[in-house]
């Protein structure tokens, strides 16, 4: 069976939105209450934005969110990518997908990500009367299972020592030195970057290959990682290479192949599936699996401020 990718172009222009929601933080709220903005604006977009921008995941307490449908704005709300969105969101009316609207919303202070979560819920529940709730239901996902068995690839190794682990934030795109190939480079980055965390991006070099990796990483984090790096075609991806413990993982493809396919070859570098099996010595199975969704129970359209 051939697994196939979305297009990488339609989805990546998704991946870079930003939103900056305000928020006062949990000490200034009431107890049992939420955070929530102490002022703020929802309107439906009628083409004065064309673009589609946000500011959410920005520092301050100011937030722009222009032309952001409706599930757009609750994945960021609940906390799912948006290659996820389409299957764990469900029972979204039509216009939940199609009519966009603007946001601008202030509070005090400088809020966390999680904090701008709970103040973005608090808002569509008071502007678009969103009720929810969550459930577990058997969705088509990918397994994550060792191509050969009992053989990891060459970029899947034991992890380090945590001794070697640095704080060090990634201050601009790994590049490969003269002589080292992009693997290297992607390797090479990962030095920089916290134990515990998958990270990834486009080498700074070579804007035609992309990387992903993380140091002292289970499989379990990065096989739930795998959605976020590239567009997969189902949302979910499970670990089932019944391989414990933790590892240091590097693997580097190119993102404008989109699927295994006859013409492959003619494109520089790996596409995906193929460096996911030859770096790592994984791949990915089609099957189904218990995965949690947001039910919408009641949503209604905002009315005009």
């Amino acid at each position: 069976m051939k697994l196939s990718l979305r297009s990488w172009s339609s989805v990546s222009s998704v991946l870079v939105i930003g939103a900056a929601v305000a928020s006062a933080s949990a000490a200034q709220s009431p107890p049992g209450t939420r955070p929530a903005f102490e002022a703020a604006s929802v309107k439906r977009n009628t083409g004065s934005s064309p673009l589609r921008t946000s500011t959410f995941f920005q520092r301050g307490g100011q937030l722009s969110i222009a032309n952001h449908p409706l599930r757009l704005l609750m994945a960021m709300a609940f906390r799912f990518d948006v290659n996820q969105m389409g299957a764990r969101i469900v029972g979204l009316p039509r216009w939940g997908d199609t009519d966009p609207f603007d946001i601008q919303a202030a509070v005090a202070g400088n809020p966390s990500t999680e904090e701008k979560r709970s103040m973005l819920q608090a808002l569509l529940a008071d502007r678009f009367k969103l009720t929810v709730h969550r459930e577990t239901r058997q969705l088509p996902v990918f397994g994550l299972v060792l191509a050969s068995p009992g053989r990891p690839g060459a970029q899947l190794r034991p992890a380090t020592d945590e001794a070697t682990c640095q704080q060090r934030p990634l201050a601009a795109p790994p590049s490969a030195p003269a002589g080292q190939t992009a693997t290297d480079a992607a390797a090479l980055a990962l030095r920089d970057v916290p134990c515990g965390r998958i990270t990834g991006g486009i080498l700074g070099d070579d804007r035609s290959q992309a990387w992903a990796g993380g140091r002292r990483v289970s499989l379990a984090m990065f096989a739930a990682s795998l959605g976020e790096q590239t567009p997969l075609e189902r949302p979910v991806v499970i670990d089932r290479t019944g391989l414990d413990g933790l590892f240091d993982v590097t693997m580097v493809w190119n993102p404008q192949i989109q699927e295994l396919s006859s013409n492959a070859a003619d494109a520089p570098g790996l596409s995906f599936l193929q460096a996911l099996r030859e770096h790592l010595g994984l791949r990915l199975q089609p099957e189904s699996g218990p995965v949690e969704v947001l039910v919408v129970d009641r949503v209604e359209r905002p009315a005009p401020d």
